[in-house]
């Protein structure tokens, strides 16, 4: 793995041509390559921080269906290890289909805004379909309104791209992925603790509050989107 890291790494740097102009091109600081050091950036708006919370809240979503997607299904449906890779399958193909054919023609039809909105308050509702269904092929449901949910990502990361200048566009993605990563560090541990204590003996059997708690905080991103992308409205 690390040697295919280290030749992704080379590819990057001696092969593909840089696509940004030279006159829109920053100068180089290590403070600004520092990956917490470019989560200043987005205190310099409103609208850039509020994202940013949206984007947190969001990756911190994800990280149910990284940590808990297993063992969930193979404890509540008690599905074989080929069951569990179709449906991941299903997850990955509706993916494909909402970032390459559905989100450019809703922003166009809708606005970025309305498009975010739209992802974030039916995303939720695919989590809330996982935590309660009661049978397998209703929690097949749910994928496609969670699939519905990748619309939110790349509005939001639209919506924010608009308050920096495209010298500080690598740094936001680099801020963008820092939030990324620091929901890496907490989900696994917040999602795996929540499935264990749910199904504990001698307490509320509840196998599926990973994703119940994943679809509230989703749905705690939609107030916030709302309230910071209101001028746009």
């Amino acid at each position: 793995m690390e040697k295919m890291s280290l030749l992704n790494a080379m590819y990057g740097l001696f092969v593909l041509p840089e696509s940004l102009s030279k006159e829109h091109r920053g100068v180089f600081s290590w403070k600004q390559a520092n990956p917490i050091g470019s989560l200043t950036l987005l205190r310099r708006h409103r609208e850039l921080f509020g994202m940013g919370c949206v984007l947190l809240l969001s990756y911190l979503t994800q990280q149910s269906l990284v940590n808990t997607w297993v063992l969930y299904t193979d404890y509540r449906y008690q599905w074989s290890a080929r069951s569990v890779g179709l449906s991941l399958a299903l997850v990955g193909v509706g993916s494909v289909i909402v970032g390459a054919l559905l989100v450019r023609p809703l922003v166009k039809w809708l606005g970025q805004r309305k498009t975010l909105l739209f992802g974030l308050g039916i995303g939720w509702i695919g989590f809330a379909i996982f935590g309660l269904a009661p049978v397998g092929w209703l929690f097949l449901l749910g994928i496609p309104l969670m699939n519905l949910w990748g619309l939110a990502g790349p509005t939001a990361q639209g919506l924010m791209s608009v308050h920096v200048t495209p010298q500080e566009q690598g740094q936001l993605q680099g801020a963008v992925q820092c939030i990324r990563g620091l929901t890496a560090l907490v989900g696994p541990g917040l999602f795996t603790f929540v499935f264990a204590a749910a199904i504990k003996p001698g307490r509320i059997h509840l196998p599926g509050a990973p994703f119940l708690l994943a679809a509230a905080i989703l749905l705690s991103a939609l107030p916030v989107a709302a309230v910071v992308t209101r001028e746009r409205a």
